[in-house]
């Protein structure tokens, strides 16, 4: 009898490793992932934070002498409400309500900054023998105390406002006698509504109320000393 024909069928091995085979895919895999990272990179915007600054102006019109050369003043650090105590600057949307801008901020926190200029605007006024925000070896004889309630950008009517709230004390250390008691609020519309605009509303705002600041002190002083000398 013939031989019966076999039917079992050499199947190709495919899947054995060729190692040119990879180094050949490599390069290419390689092009293709730093090519996807580049096109990452192109549509992706950095976003760069602003910060603003309040700053007030040169006094120009100070006394030659000093007016009160016998006293001194202790410039205490200003309290600020909590909400706005940080860099971060508030909007207040409703009356209760604040958020907080991601990319606008405070170059330097609120207390510092106007710890700084109430200190600088008063010791260029030559109203006292020296201001200072402490004194170490004795005493001084008044001390000026400051509160901020707000410092916040308002949104209103689709328009947007730079608020001011604060108030000044002047005390008399010895006694604990206030002198002067100078609330300010202030609230101005934003034409471009814009963060830098709002720092330089609020910067010409301080810098009436320091030269009011200054008057009322100096009137102050001035009346104090005159009710303690007739009364010798």
């Amino acid at each position: 009898m013939p031989p019966v024909p076999s039917y079992k069928t050499q199947i190709p091995n495919t899947m054995k490793h060729t190692p040119n085979a990879s180094i050949k895919i490599l390069p290419g895999l390689l092009l293709l992932v730093l090519t996807l990272s580049l096109g990452a990179c192109r549509s992706s915007t950095t976003l760069v934070k602003q910060y603003y600054l309040l700053e007030t102006e040169t006094v120009t019109d100070s006394l030659v002498d000093l007016r009160f050369p016998h006293l001194q003043l202790e410039v205490a650090a200003p309290e600020v409400a909590p909400a706005f105590a940080t860099e971060a600057i508030a909007l207040r949307d409703q009356s209760h309500q604040l958020r907080y801008f991601e990319n606008h901020r405070w170059a330097v926190r609120p207390a510092a900054n106007l710890h700084h200029l109430i200190v600088t605007h008063l010791s260029s006024a030559h109203l006292f023998q020296r201001v200072a925000e402490r004194f170490w070896q004795q005493r001084a004889a008044y001390r000026l105390e400051t509160r901020v309630q707000r410092l916040d950008v308002e949104k209103r009517d689709k328009a947007l406002y730079a608020v001011l709230q604060l108030d000044f004390s002047l005390i008399e250390t010895a006694g604990g006698q206030t002198l002067l008691k100078q609330p300010v609020k202030s609230e101005e519309r934003l034409q471009d509504r814009d963060l830098n605009t709002m720092a330089a509303a609020l910067s010409r705002v301080l810098t009436e109320e320091m030269k009011r600041l200054t008057r009322d002190i100096e009137e102050a002083l001035a009346a104090q000393e005159e009710s303690k000398t007739s009364g010798r």
